[in-house]
């Protein structure tokens, strides 16, 4: 079986770091793998560029066409850029194309109808669904059809939402055999719910971690090396722009703090472009910038004494099942992905949304009680091993690709 796997980067932000997993994942298992990127920037041999011209502007020739509505530049609104991935397809011959993340001019919308072979698409967002945000907050248009976006300015009918929309929708009806993939159930039911993809199968498979990687460091040796205080209790918080993007929770993670007891924690911070240290009233906070290293953020989460993730919308979280997988509790809302993954009181804890107050109880609890920690840590690591590690997960998809391909 030739599988080609489709994701814009293979090492630039959650969604390539989920589906490089992927590919890897199904490539050790001995299948015949071809991973394209725009640009290749791991070494790894499964990985090919899509060799296209001009590969380093179409980013910014994607955002073009927004500027007719909006000021902001919204890499996600248009996808008319010409891609090469016919000819890819023609070279390699694959049985199955497995997209994932596809934005920025990688692949223009209207190529899915054209390559006559089944495809597999592993949602990371909402972006496939919807005229072109990949988060909709709390619209729910896409349901219908997409017009007077709040993201465009100014607002009506016919607007780059509408257009792109309808340009979905007569690719997606031109698609014979196409099956839909979410890391969640909350995912899936949005996909369910949409005008756009309804008509397709959906399966549920969570994105995958390497377990064999990501595990538990000593804590007090991790510590030291991080240079924190070993009397203290560290909290954990990051992600890709952890502190600028809204939708990771930052603000409702210093609100929590102002319930807890200052003197017995320090935040480290990961994600944010600087790296600083801070100080909100007496809690020492740490910022230590974007970390591209997975030993590093294996250390950090081996550090930490607990993990929290505030997000307001989250398709699944890696960062819970790395820190889940390094022995390290997750506090989250009970909302969206995350309340899939974390099992209450069991492997860690889910507050209300969006609650500052019980987030904060919620960390409290964790990390009240060294028993229980115990037990929190032990529950958390082989929930992770159970449930996500790269063999359960390849074997879904391979069992997923020979399905649709009898």
């Amino acid at each position: 079986m030739k599988i080609l796997l489709l994701n814009t980067y293979d090492n630039k932000g959650g969604a390539a770091r989920a589906s490089y997993r992927i590919a890897k994942s199904i490539n050790g298992l001995g299948e015949d793998l071809r991973f394209i990127v725009r640009k290749k920037n791991l070494p790894d041999t499964f990985i090919y560029s899509a060799n296209e011209k001009f590969s380093g502007i179409k980013p910014y020739l994607d955002y073009l066409p927004t500027f007719l509505f909006t000021r902001k530049r919204l890499p996600f609104f248009s996808a008319f850029v010409k891609d090469n991935l016919l000819n890819v397809v023609a070279d390699f011959k694959p049985d199955v194309i497995h997209l994932n993340w596809i934005s920025e001019g990688f692949v223009k919308i209207e190529t899915l109808a054209k390559f006559g072979i089944p495809i597999v698409w592993t949602l990371h967002d909402s972006w496939p669904f919807t005229g072109g945000c990949h988060i909709p907050k709390d619209c729910v248009k896409y349901k219908t059809e997409c017009e007077y976006c709040q993201y465009l300015s100014p607002k009506f009918k016919s607007d780059l939402s509408s257009l792109n929309f309808k340009r979905k929708l007569r690719t997606y009806n031109k698609i014979e055999n196409l099956h839909i993939v979410t890391p969640s159930k909350w995912l899936a039911d949005e996909v369910r719910s949409s005008s756009l993809l309804s008509k397709f199968p959906v399966e549920i498979i969570p994105n995958c971690i390497d377990n064999e990687f990501y595990y538990p460091v000593d804590k007090q040796i991790a510590k030291n090396n991080m240079s924190l205080d070993p009397g203290k209790k560290t909290v954990v918080f990051g992600g890709i722009n952890s502190t600028k993007d809204k939708n990771k929770g930052f603000e409702l993670l210093i609100d929590a703090l102002k319930y807890l007891n200052k003197n017995d924690l320090e935040i480290v911070v990961f994600g944010n472009d600087k790296t600083k240290i801070e100080y909100l009233d007496s809690i020492k906070i740490i910022f230590l910038g974007k970390i591209n290293d997975d030993s590093m953020l294996r250390k950090i989460y081996s550090a930490g004494d607990v993990t929290v993730v505030p997000s307001l919308m989250e398709v699944f979280g890696q960062v819970i099942t790395e820190s889940m997988s390094c022995g390290t509790p997750v506090v989250a809302f009970n909302k969206t992905g995350p309340a899939e993954i974390i099992d209450h009181k069991k492997s860690g804890y889910l507050a209300e949304a969006f609650d500052p107050k019980d987030l904060s109880d919620g960390i409290n609890w964790v990390l009240e009680d060294q028993q229980r920690w115990n037990e929190l840590s032990e529950n958390a690591a082989s929930h992770v091993i159970k449930n996500y590690s790269s063999h359960v997960i390849a074997t879904k998809y391979i069992d997923l690709y020979k399905k649709i391909l009898l």
